[in-house]
This record gives structure tokens, C-alpha cells and sequence, in this order.
């Protein structure tokens, strides 16, 4: 399974490069948003899909990797919250005892 996605993810990025060099300048900026977007969602739903021992064979368990996959991304979310927020109320300021003259 992993060969086959690599090779439509390398395709499809190898199409979008394409696109690109025929797009005009306005564009260049939202099709590579785009890209990354892409490469994104390919390496982490596969990586989510190869973890979780997801058979894509029927529709069951392609919903399954869906729920998964939303719950992985809300527990980033949820982790990168709970460190901004740990980080937002320590104290920054300078430490006069550690400064040297």
C-alpha cells in the first residue's frame, strides 16, 4: 500500500510543479500554499492510516481512518494550546542575579 501512495503523491506533486511553471505570478503563491497543503495532508494520513493498521478496502474503514486521523489532528491542536498557554504565563523578565557586569 505505502508504494502505491508514494507514487500518486509523487505524480500529483510532479503535475502541481508543472502547473506551476506554466502559471502566471499571481498564482505561483496559492498553488504552492496548495502544495504544501497536499504534502501535508499525504504525510500525516499516511502515517496516521500505517499506525492505526487501516485496511482502505471498504467504506467502514476508511470513515474509521477519518475519525482517527480528526482525533490525531485535535490532539496536536490541543498540545500546541496547552504549551502556548504554559509558555504565555511564565515569567520573561530579565533576572537580575544571573546578569553580569
Amino acid at each position: 500500500m505505502s508504494y502505491a501512495v508514494w507514487i500518486i503523491v509523487a505524480v500529483v506533486v510532479f503535475a502541481v510543479l508543472a502547473i506551476i511553471k506554466i502559471s502566471n505570478e499571481k498564482q505561483k503563491v496559492a498553488v504552492r500554499l496548495l502544495i504544501i497543503l497536499f504534502v501535508f495532508l499525504a504525510i500525516t494520513v499516511s502515517y496516521v492510516g500505517v499506525k492505526s493498521g487501516a485496511d482502505l478496502k471498504n467504506f467502514d474503514s476508511i470513515v474509521h481512518v477519518g475519525k482517527v486521523y480528526f482525533a490525531w489532528i485535535g490532539n496536536i491542536a490541543d498540545n500546541v494550546f496547552r504549551i502556548s498557554g504554559y509558555a504565555i504565563h511564565q515569567d520573561w523578565s530579565i533576572n537580575s542575579t544571573n546578569v553580569t557586569k
